[in-house]
């Protein structure tokens, strides 16, 4: 009888749930809903300490999370959710840590390309983002995979940031910058800030980073583009963090996103034909480079 009741409570609070939530989602559709998210991830193994568990079951809470969160996000009409899975730095780690983290994200990969999957669901293109290079190959034919099968979509985008730093980022854009202007293709007067803005890994602009667990750092993410957007650090662990934990922020985002119109609008400039081009050439090449057959260089 007791075990029924649970039970019964269980699928009454999870239906009550869905409830507020479906009605929180529409009450702050009301207002201005920012097009670029980006999570930095915290808190995984510091919630599988509090709940008494192993490592790598916090960060397989963790994954779990970041697929309530991405659904809420399409639902709230989110286009674009970056996300910090993994930092170049994390390779410090143990060996053991390393793994289980690969072999989450692999499984995680595989189940993004299923037909009844939220990727599927919400037309989501999926894009990893970092030096991919480092990733040990059966995770990387996994991310090879899933940007390919996914490369068509286009009601939204995630991007993953694994293994992946800012500092990296910049080395990786402006390299490539650099041989263009070797090449002449490209000239000095070319090169603003839009322009390399337009170069990183996210050509899109961020209008809104939260980062969870209480570090009041952005442990080399997104440095470039973090200047010009709504900035929050909050309590909530990743694993336990929800649209409850979301709402302040976003309505804190409603009330200043006239003020960040008019600094995006200030900030916007017109790129010459020439480098038009190359930003063309320059996301194509990396469109490519995600072929299954390139996953085996």
């Amino acid at each position: 009888m007791i075990k029924i009741i649970m039970e019964v409570w269980i699928l009454l609070h999870s239906y009550i749930q869905t409830c507020v939530e479906s009605y929180l989602i529409g009450f702050l559709k009301l207002g201005k809903i920012p097009q670029h998210v980006a999570f930095i991830m915290d808190g995984n193994r510091r919630y599988a300490r509090k709940k008494s568990l192993q490592p790598h079951q916090g960060h397989a809470f963790g994954f779990e999370q970041l697929h309530q969160t991405l659904d809420w996000s399409m639902k709230l009409g989110v286009k674009v959710v970056t996300v910090y899975a993994f930092s170049i730095d994390n390779f410090k780690r143990s060996q053991i840590e390393i793994d289980t983290i690969f072999d989450l994200a692999e499984r995680k990969f595989d189940e993004f390309l299923k037909e009844d999957a939220l990727i599927q669901k919400h037309g989501i293109c999926v894009k990893l983002i970092g030096n991919l290079e480092l990733l040990r190959q059966t995770t990387k034919d996994a991310a090879y995979k899933l940007m390919w099968n996914t490369r068509n979509n286009v009601n939204a985008t995630l991007y993953i940031a694994c293994p992946y730093t800012s500092i990296e980022e910049m080395n990786t854009v402006l390299g490539g910058i650099y041989q263009n202007l070797q090449q002449t293709n490209i000239g000095i007067s070319d090169i603003t800030r839009e322009f390399i803005g337009k170069c990183l890994y996210t050509k899109e602009p961020l209008d809104l980073l939260i980062r969870t667990s209480g570090e009041v750092r952005l442990s080399d993410f997104m440095l470039w583009v973090s200047n010009g957007c709504t900035v929050h650090f909050i309590q909530t662990l990743w694993p336990e963090f929800t649209l409850f934990d979301m709402l302040p922020i976003l309505i804190s985002y409603q009330f200043r996103s006239k003020e960040l119109n008019i600094m995006r609008t200030d900030s916007i400039s017109n790129l010459s034909e020439k480098t038009q081009k190359y930003l063309n050439d320059l996301h194509s090449e990396r469109i490519r480079c995600c072929q299954p057959s390139n996953s085996n260089h």
